[in-house]
């Protein structure tokens, strides 16, 4: 199959791409723009799909990429060698980026990386890359070329490896992520039951690769429209057990009020909603996360009071979202994924979800206002220094969400359970 495609871009863009086209030419070679940027522009023309004209470009050239360089430099483009072992440079001019990339063969891997041989042969090329649909080559003129059936897998909406699977998928580990990746990022595509099978066979190999091409990908699969049921997919192939050693908390995926609330998490927060408590820290461990993510995981790991989480779900749910902090959205999905009665496949109705839905939305974006009580406040007051200070500042938020951050200054100071909470602390300090 064959076919011509147009793609919009701004005039700037364009005018990038075509110096591109433009310099292969004058080396005494060829540029075709390849990979994504041609599937999507086939998925908007063909299938509706959205077409984001600033993303990222992939350009092929057939002849060498020092002599491509070199004439890309003559015409005033800036130059990084960024994969240069491996035949790619980065091209640059003004705001404008492609990554331009020698055509080749892998002649041996390791699942990690490859030794390539260089050529001038499209087909060669072609067969060396993952997906069917990611081997379209589109050149100056329109001419999209095909040498492996992606325009026909693009109809029928397959997402397919060129060649065997388990040969793809042995050259690059990373290509079984990948393949999850595009299928919850493009829910039109489904995976023929050939190549299912092969990411299943091949899943153990997935911890040779390192943690910050895992995470990458992860977090990419994520942001996918169909980012729920592709994770519930990769658990029952054993994705979760073999990186994290845990399956994914298969309630709380499948559960409707997580679908609603999906698109508002960050990625620590829906890799916490994934993991069962007590495996999210190790998680973020395994992924080598930030130390901010690391604590977030680490308070999601402990154990809240089953009292306070009782309540999220009631009319006082701002007072024991204040006390679990940011992590209490987290049990309360738990709460909600738990809730069931004997007649729940009758009252878990449209409405019920929406409920649901909407009062985890209140507790996820929940801003407690300011306690108007302060350490200063507590010291001129009382007259305390030390440790007890802040201990007595404790108690007076507390206090504070009992009245649902109603009560003012003067009722704080007055409250009679702080003054039993402050002659106590002030007797223990004497005793000591």
């Amino acid at each position: 199959m064959s076919c011509s495609l147009s793609l919009s871009f701004s005039a700037a863009r364009q005018a990038f791409i075509n110096d591109i086209f433009s310099i292969a030419r004058s080396a005494g070679g060829e540029a075709r723009l390849v990979g994504g940027v041609v599937r999507n522009g086939l998925l908007a023309r063909d299938k509706g799909c959205g077409f984001e004209p600033e993303q990222d470009l992939d350009v092929a050239v057939n002849l060498p990429v020092t002599v491509f360089a070199e004439a890309a430099r003559q015409q005033g483009l800036r130059v990084l060698e960024t994969g240069f072992a491996h035949g790619t440079v980065t091209v640059m001019a003004n705001e404008q980026q492609a990554e331009v990339t020698q055509l080749r063969s892998d002649v041996d891997t390791d699942g990690r990386h490859a030794t390539i041989r260089p050529t001038t042969n499209w087909q060669t090329d072609a067969l060396r890359r993952d997906f069917t649909i990611n081997a379209l080559y589109l050149d100056a003129e329109g001419s999209v070329y095909d040498f492996v059936g992606g325009l026909k897998d693009l109809e029928q909406g397959y997402l397919r490896f060129v060649g065997e699977a388990a040969r793809r998928l042995q050259e690059d580990h990373l290509r079984l992520l990948r393949a999850l990746r595009f299928l919850a990022c493009y829910p039109n595509l489904s995976m023929p039951e050939r190549d299912q099978l092969a990411l299943s066979q091949h899943v153990d190999l997935l911890p040779i690769l390192s943690a910050e091409r895992i995470a990458g990908e992860l977090k990419q699969l994520m942001t996918g429209a169909a980012a729920l049921p592709i994770l519930r997919q990769a658990s029952i192939i054993g994705v979760d057990r073999v990186l994290f050693g845990t399956i994914f908390s298969a309630d709380i995926l499948v559960h409707p009020v997580l679908q609603k609330l999906w698109g508002d998490l960050s990625f620590v927060q829906r890799l916490a909603c994934c993991l069962p408590v007590g495996e999210r820290a190790k998680a973020g461990r395994i992924l080598k996360l930030s130390r901010a993510e690391l604590r977030f995981l680490l308070s999601a790991d402990q154990p809240a009071d089953r009292f306070l989480v009782a309540g999220l779900l009631g009319p006082h749910w701002a007072r024991s979202a204040y006390h679990l902090g940011d992590v209490g959205f987290l049990h309360a999905l738990q709460a909600a994924c738990s809730y069931k009665d004997a007649d729940w496949n009758k009252t878990c109705t449209g409405q019920v979800i929406d409920q649901l839905s909407e009062q985890l939305r209140r507790i996820f974006f929940f801003q407690p206002p300011r306690c108007p009580v302060s350490g200063r406040d507590v010291i001129q007051h009382f007259r305390l220094s030390g440790p007890v200070v802040g201990a007595c500042l404790d108690q007076l938020r507390q206090l504070w969400a009992e009245t649902e951050f109603t009560a003012t200054k003067t009722q704080l100071l007055t409250h009679a359970n702080l003054k039993d909470f402050i002659d106590q602390n002030k007797s223990s300090d004497k005793d000591r």
